[in-house]
Order: structure tokens, then sequence, then C-alpha cells
């Protein structure tokens, strides 16, 4: 792992309730370099009804983008590791994003945190990458509130949204709830609290 702050690899889940959550415009003030999406993502952004992927990902600092692109150049360690390992008879296009991702980080975003919240990808970057190398979306979140990346109304609406949409969870994680004081809807609430009411 790097000296410097993480780096997150984003999968389309990730990007879509960030997109949906926050307004395009408040990314403007984070440092580049620790966000990133797989090319793929970003190719699938184009299917985005309301724009908002699309303006997140135009978002720049200095004149770089805040969600860097990530690329496996042709030829290289991470492309043999994508198309004849992670690709190997798979002609599965929905999962190309997180394959792109893993080969990048395997071979060079080495120090990268691949985070999803779809089981088939975690589970096959986990196995790839190894503990500490993958994250659930809720990671993030906490990452982007403890940073003051996010407020404490967006880190309580990223963590709902991201809740709902998977289906295996009863809800917010525990560890969530209780790692700090949870605001939500303009309210101040305990965690603990919050997680019996």
């Amino acid at each position: 792992m790097g000296l410097g702050p993480p780096r997150w690899i984003l999968d389309d889940g990730a990007l879509g309730v960030l997109a949906e959550t926050i307004a395009p415009a408040a990314p403007a003030s984070w440092p580049p370099g620790e966000l990133f999406v797989a090319e793929q993502t970003q190719a699938d952004v184009a299917h985005d009804k309301s724009g908002r992927r699309v303006a997140l990902l135009a978002v720049r600092t200095d004149r770089k983008p805040v969600i860097d692109v990530l690329r496996v150049p042709l030829g290289s360690p991470a492309a043999r590791i994508l198309y004849d390992h992670l690709g190997r008879g798979s002609d599965d296009t929905e999962g190309r994003a997180e394959r792109q991702a893993i080969a990048w980080a395997i071979d060079i975003g080495t120090d990268a945190i691949f985070v999803t919240h779809d089981k088939r990808a975690a589970l096959t970057a986990l196995a790839e990458l190894g503990r500490c190398r993958v994250a659930h979306t809720f990671d993030l979140w906490m990452h982007l509130h403890a940073s003051g990346r996010v407020t404490d109304d967006e880190y309580g609406r990223l963590c709902e949204r991201t809740a709902k949409r998977d289906d295996g969870l009863p809800g917010v994680p525990w560890r969530i709830k209780s790692a700090a004081k949870w605001v939500h809807a303009g309210k101040d609430i305990v965690m603990a609290g919050w997680a019996d009411g």
C-alpha cells in the first residue's frame, strides 16, 4: 500500500449513487487522483438519461479530473490479466468494467481499493486482490464524510440510497450507524438510537 491517501476505484453502482446524491459541482474542491472508474464504466455512462454521472465525471480540479478514468494498456501485464485470466471464456459485457478495474488494481494501481456492492464483483475482487483491497460502497461514503468532502446530510442520503439498492442487507449496516452521530433528513440522531427507531 502507498503512503498517500487511498485510491478508490468506483464501480458503476457507487458512481450512480454518488451522482444522484451530491450536487454535480460539489467535487470541484476535491483533490484529483483519489477516485477512479474503469474505462468501460465511463463508456456506460453515456446511457445515463439523467446526465448526472456524465456531469460528475466532467468535474475538474486544477484542470485535472476529480474522478479519473483508469485504462488498461494493450500489451501490458494488466491486459494479459484482463484478457487471459479474468476474461477467460467470458463474453459477459456486464462484468467488463469490474474486470478492467481488478486487472488495473493487480498490476498498475497496486494500492487501490475496489469499491462495489455487486456481490459477484466483490467476491472476484476479494479472491484476486485480497483483503483490504476491496470495500463496500459504505466504506467510500465513510471516507468522503470523514475527510469533509460530503456533508452530514449527503452522507446520510448516500448510505440510505446504497442500502435500498442492496437487497441483501437489512438496511444501513450496524457498523456504519454505530460509528458516530448519524445525521439524516436534517435531524441529529445518535446512531445507536437511530437503529432502534
